[in-house]
């Protein structure tokens, strides 16, 4: 497990955005000349909370685990640089986490016409989540050709359950 910041009185845990479809190893180049086309697909949805308790979390809190499906349609491969993600409270709209995950945390390759996973797990403290909140991850990436692209992807994550 990696601390990845202090954000307040939340403590951010970012246990995995790892590789998938070759590791970190670099994207071949393409046999196309265009422009990779990716989009991201959430699973499950809404995300469900898990309690998590030390000595798995820092502090009582939850657990918010989606993966996501990466599909290219342009036919160029390319690689994940890394995720941006925020977290925030449904009823008020308030930022509860913000950050950015960058290498060697996240090595995801992908072939163009083809697709990856990318697993995102993080742990917020459980004071800080007291309703529905709502995840949004933006993958940026660069193609085999060196063009930049992003994939945006907004996942409901459901609220605690009563006790």
């Amino acid at each position: 497990m990696t601390r990845v910041g202090v954000y307040g009185s939340l403590w951010i845990l970012i246990v995995a955005v790892v590789a998938a479809c070759g590791g970190g190893a670099p994207a071949q180049p393409s046999s196309s000349s265009g422009r990779a086309s990716i989009a991201a697909t959430p699973s499950p949805t809404p995300v469900p909370l898990r309690a998590c308790d030390p000595p798995e979390c820092t502090t009582p809190g939850f657990e918010i685990a989606v993966s996501l499906t990466l599909a290219e349609s342009g036919g160029v491969s390319g690689r994940v640089n890394s995720v941006t993600f925020t977290l925030r409270r449904d009823a008020d709209q308030t930022v509860l986490v913000t950050g950015t995950i960058a290498p060697p945390w996240i090595q995801v390759t992908f072939a163009g016409n083809g697709a990856s996973t990318v697993p995102f797990t993080m742990h917020v403290a459980r004071a800080d989540v007291t309703g529905a909140t709502t995840l949004t991850l933006v993958l940026h990436a660069t193609d085999a050709n060196n063009n930049q692209v992003d994939a945006t992807v907004v996942v409901p994550v459901s609220a605690p359950s009563a006790p």
